[in-house]
């Protein structure tokens, strides 16, 4: 890579903007020399100044992300909405994304849309999103399906989470359980907690699947999600060990996910925690950790759980 990082160098200092913005990458990522994120961006802004649709973009990410010098939110638009003018779809989509920061959420709709119109997957998610909710746009939650479908068919594990919930509550759309878990399992593979934990509750309540419940499957997407601190899938988990839910009773697993989900507020966990320690199940009796458990729950706007003294 050396040879060619001079090469580029040399024909970067005649003004090519092409070999500036080459150069620069090589600067960014330290490809046949030193990596040096300052003088990338000096490269970035030559070719920018030029009207490089790509040093453009590239530049609104080091001003968006205050690479190699100050970091500036209108800069960054500033560039960013150079590039997405040249039709860039990334551009476009980044461009939406401050105007969505700054609470302009008309004009990020626009430049949301724009992209999506290109395939821009996460566009495409954003756009939906917006429908849904009518931020910027009037409601359309057809539209809305329309872009959260196309970002889900790209992959995008936000959208494919988004159109199961739709389907799991019937928002404005049938419900349809076999559906909303469909696309819970898409995002749950690629590691999105919300929706590993709503498949999660599909496969334990088993309502209108046609294999019916599977504690099991249950127990194992809950794991997934509490391992990444999702708090109501560890509390679910604690619940699975508690009760012999998809594999053998284990109190002292059971207490371990409800304390996980209790250091973060969960109230129904928190007083799950406060019985354990109560009655000794699991763990050894612990009167004072119980009421402070006890304490923490009835503090907690999910209260209601202190009824009853199932574990």
């Amino acid at each position: 890579m050396k040879p060619i990082a001079e090469r580029l160098c040399r024909e970067a200092a005649q003004g090519d903007s092409d070999m500036q913005f080459r150069y620069g990458l090589c600067l960014h990522r330290g490809l046949g020399v030193g990596q040096d994120q300052k003088k990338a961006r000096k490269y970035f802004e030559s070719a920018a100044a030029q009207g490089h649709g790509e040093a453009q973009y590239n530049l609104g990410l080091y001003w968006e992300q205050g690479l190699g010098g100050g970091q500036d939110y209108k800069k960054a638009f500033d560039f960013f909405s150079q590039a997405a003018a040249q039709g860039a779809a990334e551009a476009q989509c980044a461009a939406g994304q401050c105007l969505e920061r700054e609470n302009n959420l008309k004009q990020a709709v626009k430049y949301y849309e724009l992209a999506a119109a290109q395939g821009h997957a996460m566009a495409q998610h954003n756009a939906g999103v917006c429908f849904l909710k009518g931020c910027g746009v009037e409601t359309d939650v057809k539209k809305a399906l329309k872009y959260l479908k196309l970002a889900a068919a790209q992959g995008n594990a936000e959208a494919q989470a988004h159109i199961g919930e739709l389907f799991a509550e019937g928002l404005s759309v049938a419900q349809d359980l076999r559906k909303a878990l469909k696309y819970f399992e898409l995002a749950a593979a690629q590691g999105h907690a919300y929706a590993q934990f709503n498949a999660g509750v599909c496969f334990a309540r088993g309502q209108d699947l046609q294999q019916g419940q599977d504690q099991k499957k249950a127990l194992k997407y809950f794991e997934l999600a509490a391992a990444q601190g999702h708090a109501d899938a560890q509390c679910y988990a604690g619940r699975c060990f508690a009760q012999g839910l998809g594999v053998a009773q284990d109190l002292k697993q059971a207490v371990k996910y409800y304390e996980l989900a209790a250091a973060q507020g969960h109230g129904e966990a928190q007083w799950k925690a406060g019985q354990c320690f109560d009655q000794g199940l699991g763990v050894e009796q612990d009167m004072d950790k119980a009421i402070e458990y006890y304490t923490q729950a009835l503090a907690s706007k999910e209260g209601e759980w202190r009824v009853g003294r199932e574990s």
